[in-house]
């Protein structure tokens, strides 16, 4: 460990530091005044020569380490059993002598995640510590500052770890104890984007092959309707409302009605019976999710107006879209099994569409150029006498009732109203929230109204009334239609282009089959390893065949990382993958024989499970190739 104890040599350590750091992290150190560090930092020295970092926090000077603050690091270190853990947490970088005993006794495979709140005390640290052999080893992960100056790189980090940290330990380095509490916001973010993350990996194996079946039963819906993306900016700084079905909509049905032809009404799922019912007829109707209920209760034997456009995902049930007599646009998310599809028979673009029917709206008005974008009914809370829906909604009829209970049965999250009280809320809608306001964070240029007066706050949006939105934005009429756009779009279609990017889609499908035909072949053979070494184990004891153990276990785990190529579909493989992973994690670091006996089991029930969906995906491949060759394009 490298300590500076001059001002020149402790700019020059700086730079140094500095340059090891990503990009993000150096750009927050931009915007630091060195004046403003030392201000708030005060450094003396022990007999020995340490630094001791002092710290100005409330007016008071709280000293970070104690006298003797390498034994006082060292000794807390080893209090953490870096064996029987992956990924640390550790809440405040204790001005640098806590992570330097971390790095002295952690694991080759642990991998270690900094939040430090002070960017000051941060700034000081770089210039008393040589970070370097702590940065070059990949293995440490620094955010600083309050979770929202560093949540999208946090949320990038997320999205290519998410496998590696999800048995996260958590620490505190002495002398940041008194300070915990100020750490509580940051560590509630973080856990919320992990379980955010997981959920994103999807609910199972049936369900994507489900998701993919429509696809290819909906393909021609594709193929014979103009793409989303030729709705780009056509409705560029005109107002749009995002109506949901919370109990709120009862009281401003009546204003909505003044909306027509003067701003998009956009209809999130369920809300379209309460609009109908009360005369409200809305510009488009999003559907999200892909089972059989939404045709049944939302489409079958119904007639809506010709002029309301359907944007539905392509992974509906296909009855949804053949039942339907309006102009409609199949559209795409962006995850690796809706892209697949899109960029063969589409033209690439999609949307993330988040989880709930909003999300869906919500990008959908973005994509449009619509601002501001006016939320209407989207309370994400319970109402009076514990309503979840608007009183003319089929929720309150029979056939819908199991949804209620659904919701009913979730724990009772408490959040904070528009009105500043503290309302009730279940843990999928405070879920919904959260992504709502991350969708509306990376939208800034786009003004949010929130008109729920009594439900949940939402960041990001500002509150207003609908009766005086409506009277500020909608004073003129529209100068399209929304329909009026499709059906010109749907003049243009070039059919014969369209006809060749079928016989583009076939082709690679057949391509894919011999692919997962490959890799079920390749489960074989790793199943056929860990058998043989699982019986070896137990003829002859983990500890004889120790190296061979190892040398599966990594060939395993070079083996399953093939399942996350780029090439591939790694919607079908994920959920499993991270199971097995999440398993793995549980069993800490692999330096003991039990740890590679544990963990060559799980590898192999999950070499198992790989090996059941290749061969899922080659017969539904094969069954989407007969259907595709029967479809009739006409031109």
């Amino acid at each position: 460990m490298i300590v500076m104890k001059d001002n020149k040599a402790a700019q020059q350590m700086f730079a140094k530091n500095k340059e090891l750091l990503p990009g993000f992290l150096k750009q927050q150190l931009q915007n630091i005044r060195m004046e403003d560090v030392w201000e708030k930092i005060n450094i003396i020295y022990n007999e020995k020569g340490y630094p001791v970092c002092r710290c100005r926090i409330g007016g008071e000077m709280l000293q970070l380490n104690s006298a003797e603050p390498l034994a006082q690091a060292e000794h807390w270190a080893r209090q953490i059993s870096f064996a029987k853990i992956r990924t640390l947490f550790v809440y405040g970088c204790g001005f640098g002598y806590p992570l330097y005993a971390v790095y002295k006794q952690m694991h080759q495979e642990n991998i270690v995640v900094v939040f430090e709140q002070d960017i000051h005390l941060f700034t000081a640290m770089l210039h008393f510590f040589d970070m370097g052999p702590l940065l070059r080893t990949n293995k440490f992960i620094f955010f600083v500052g309050d979770y929202p100056d560093f949540a999208e790189d946090f949320r990038k980090f997320v999205a290519v770890n998410l496998y590696h940290i999800t048995v996260p330990s958590v620490v505190f380095p002495p002398g940041l104890r008194p300070l915990q509490k100020k750490y509580f916001p940051i560590q509630e973010r973080v856990f919320e984007k992990l379980v955010l993350q997981t959920k994103a990996i999807g609910n199972s194996h049936f369900d994507s092959i489900l998701g993919f079946q429509h696809m290819i039963d909906n393909v021609q819906e594709v193929l014979e309707n103009p793409y989303f993306s030729s709705l780009k900016n056509q409705f560029k700084d005109m107002p749009a409302f995002i109506v949901g079905n919370g109990p709120s909509l009862d009281k401003q049905l009546h204003e909505l009605a003044a909306v027509k032809e003067k701003g998009l009404i956009i209809c999130c799922g369920s809300a379209i019976v309460p609009l109908t019912k009360n005369g409200i007829q809305p510009d488009a109707l999003c559907v999200l999710e892909r089972s059989p209920g939404i045709y049944h209760h939302f489409f079958e034997n119904k007639d809506y107006p010709e002029e309301m456009t359907l944007l539905a995902l392509a992974v509906v049930d296909p009855r949804v879209f053949s039942s339907y007599s309006g102009p409609r646009i199949p559209v795409f998310r962006t995850e690796s099994n809706s892209q697949f599809i899109s960029e063969y028979i589409g033209d690439g673009n999609g949307v993330y569409a988040g989880s709930s029917v909003t999300h869906l709206a919500f990008e959908a008005a973005v994509y449009m150029g619509a601002d501001p974008i006016v939320l209407v009914g989207q309370d994400l809370a319970y109402g009076s006498a514990g309503m979840t829906h608007s009183k003319d909604s089929l929720h309150k009829e029979e056939q819908l009732q199991h949804v209620v209970a659904r919701i009913k049965s979730e724990p009772v999250v408490y959040v904070e109203s528009n009105d500043g009280r503290l309302i009730p809320a279940s843990q999928t809608w405070y879920s919904f929230k959260q992504i709502l306001e991350q969708m509306i964070e990376q939208a800034p240029e786009v003004t949010v109204i929130n008109t729920t007066e009594k439900g949940t706050k939402i960041d990001g949006t500002v509150t207003a009334g609908l009766k005086d939105v409506i009277q500020k934005y909608c004073r003129e009429r529209l100068p399209n239609r929304l329909n009026t756009v499709i059906s010109r779009e749907k003049a243009a279609l070039n059919m014969e282009e369209r006809k060749a990017k079928l016989k583009h889609l076939l082709a690679m499908l057949n391509m894919y089959i011999e692919i997962y035909r490959g890799l079920e072949q390749l489960t074989v053979r790793r199943l056929d390893k860990c058998e043989a070494l699982l019986d070896a184990i137990g003829t002859k004891g983990i500890s004889a065949v120790k190296a061979e153990a190892r040398h599966v276990y990594e060939t395993n785990e070079s083996e399953i990382a093939k399942f996350f190529s780029p090439q591939l579909h790694v919607t079908y493989f994920q959920q499993v993958i991270l199971l097995a992973r999440h398993q793995i994690n549980g069993l800490g670091t692999s330096c003991s024989p039990v740890y590679l006996c544990e963990a060559i089991q799980i590898q192999y029930v999950l070499f198992d499970h790989l090996k059941t969906i290749c061969q899922s995906l080659v017969r539904n491949f094969q069954i989407a190739c007969g259907k595709l060759s029967a479809i009739e394009i006409k031109t």
